[in-house]
């Protein structure tokens, strides 16, 4: 008749005669009850691990989206492309502050970038007019012959373009230091 469980208990009867009394109840039911309590919460277990696999994978796979962004935008900044930006990042979190500061950084090297490609341009034209001026003199100099004092006055002019070199290579070595962060304290 299956699994039961006994439970003995000795007795007196009112005549004073020892008695065991046996009580018995079957475990059928309790044991299928039991059963069917471990099928449901196995099952329960299960959908919750499946459901928490997929959470995790989903946020998984929008974090890497959000870092691929990232690492997509430095590749670009790292052969020299300044004028994009990575995508906004609408997440209020460390990741989308930081995304947000490599897009503002971004934007003042190409800033830096405008401005040091100006530099080097005005640079180059205020060079090549001393230059320019020098070599019309001498050129001048040279084709004909001259007097000592004609001599003279265009040497004097070179000597001037040469001065107007000096001061713009000085001032040019100046904003490279101030670039730097060197500093050179002279008493003036």
């Amino acid at each position: 008749a299956g699994p039961a469980r006994e439970l003995r208990v000795r007795v007196i009867s009112p005549e004073a005669r020892p008695h065991t009394l046996l009580l018995r109840s079957p475990l059928g039911r309790i044991q299928a009850t039991v059963g069917t309590y471990y099928r449901v919460l196995g099952s329960l277990a299960l959908a919750v691990a499946v459901l928490l696999l997929a959470v995790q994978l989903r946020l998984s796979g929008w974090w890497a989206g959000r870092i691929h962004n990232v690492i997509e935008h430095m590749r670009r900044v790292e052969v020299g492309d300044l004028a994009s930006r990575p995508r906004p990042d609408p997440a209020k979190d460390e990741l989308g502050e930081l995304t947000a500061a490599i897009a503002r950084a971004t934007e003042r090297l190409e800033e830096a970038r405008r401005a040091q490609d100006r530099l080097v341009a005005d640079a180059a034209h205020e060079l090549r007019t001393p230059l320019a001026a020098m070599r019309t003199e001498v050129d001048v100099a040279l084709r004909r012959p001259r007097d000592a004092e004609s001599l003279r006055e265009t040497l004097t002019d070179v000597r001037e373009e040469v001065d107007r070199l000096d001061q713009l290579s000085t001032q040019l070595l100046d904003l490279a230091r101030f670039a730097s962060g060197v500093w050179r304290v002279e008493d003036g």
